[in-house]
């Protein structure tokens, strides 16, 4: 419980009204919504080099992403760490682009796949 709040104060702090946090206080990883629609996909991919490991929410719907976000996992990281990988997490949203784009996730699964259509 103490992990889940320190995270949410810390994206409280980096994101202010830019990120929802819905659900309650229960499991180990929570959902971060971006309510302007950023790409989701392109922060995942940006703050993966920076040691920071988040999934795109929108790559978790079969169709069309209702949401976009991130699923981020906090039982492994220490309250007093959240600071810093939200600060990180806020530099990748800063340079993803405002709109979601072609999804890299999902091409790479169709070519794994042998499937290159749309």
């Amino acid at each position: 419980h103490e992990r889940r709040e320190a995270l949410v104060a810390a994206l409280a702090r980096a994101f202010g009204s830019s990120v929802r946090v819905p659900g309650d206080a229960a499991g180990m990883f929570l959902t971060a919504e971006f309510p302007d629609g950023r790409d989701d996909q392109a922060i995942g991919f940006r703050a993966a080099p920076l040691g920071v490991r988040a999934l795109p929410l929108s790559e978790c719907y079969d169709g069309r992403p209702r949401r976009r976000g991130l699923v981020l996992g906090y039982g492994g990281v220490r309250p007093a760490e959240m600071e810093t990988a939200v600060s990180l997490l806020r530099q990748a949203y800063d340079a993803a682009e405002a709109r979601p784009t072609r999804s890299p996730l999902r091409e790479i699964g169709r070519r794994v796949a042998g499937d290159a259509r749309d």
